[in-house]
């Protein structure tokens, strides 16, 4: 599938009438604004084994640009998806982007976001979701120093699990306003290679147990310590409780 705003679409007719049990699986997707596309009320939906390559084809749609996207409505929410096995490469947008869903599990894919920091080039993103797995993903986005650009970025929703990604990015993992007071997120047993901070708990209150963060800073922003080079917090928190 080649040339087109949307590679692969679904959508829903009226409350009542969505799609369930639909399998998603390897296709061959480039040059789009949104690789595979899921607008609402989708339940038990499976993406898995596709490639999606150069997600950036045109500016003409309000979806933007993204590999794999997930949205429903504040009210209407897709159910237990799970998005697997995916290689994803993206000159433009997120890699994965889940808006309002329920249980979502993404695990081992492998996305490469190769974006300036205004292009939101954020490999893996989560918004306002809820029962939300992270795992066993491979994720490189822009490593520069003056990027904001995160591996796994999470906004909002609860019951976050992420663990056992494998990270390079200017932010390695973000979490923030996720859950209420004394709802821990949970960050465990990951690798990450940040040039800025590797890992940022704002606002989210949050386990953070047995990861591997490493600095990586090469470019003429980055810090000096002892005349090298150096990236700015291994793990940053604001108004949380880790």
């Amino acid at each position: 599938i080649r040339n087109f705003s949307y590679g692969i679409g679904g959508d829903y007719w009226n409350y009542g009438d969505w799609g369930h049990n639909n399998l998603f699986e390897s296709n061959y997707i480039e040059n789009t604004n949104a690789g595979i596309f899921i607008w609402s009320l989708y339940d038990d939906t499976v993406i898995k084994d596709n490639s999606i390559h150069a997600t950036h084809y045109s500016n003409d749609t309000a979806v933007g640009w993204v590999g794999i996207y997930i949205k429903s409505e504040s009210s209407f929410w897709a159910r237990n998806t799970t998005v697997s096995n995916n290689t994803i490469y993206s000159n433009r947008g997120p890699g994965i982007l889940s808006d309002n869903n329920q249980n979502i599990t993404i695990r081992k894919n492998i996305v490469t976001v190769v974006v300036p920091k205004q292009w939101l080039g954020n490999g893996i993103m989560s918004r306002n979701s809820i029962e939300v797995n992270v795992t066993h993903n491979k994720i490189s986005t822009n490593m520069s120093s003056l990027s904001t650009d995160a591996g796994i970025f999470i906004h909002g929703g609860s019951d976050i699990f992420i663990s056992n990604n494998d990270i390079d990015g200017a932010i390695g993992i973000e979490a923030s306003n996720v859950g209420s007071s004394g709802t821990m997120t949970d960050i465990a047993n990951n690798t990450i290679r940040a040039s800025n901070y590797g890992i940022i708990s704002n606002r989210t209150d949050s386990n953070i147990v047995n990861n591997t963060i490493v600095g990586l800073c090469d470019d003429s922003s980055c810090k000096l310590l002892n005349f090298d080079k150096v990236s700015r917090y291994g793990i940053f928190t604001q108004e949380s409780v880790l």
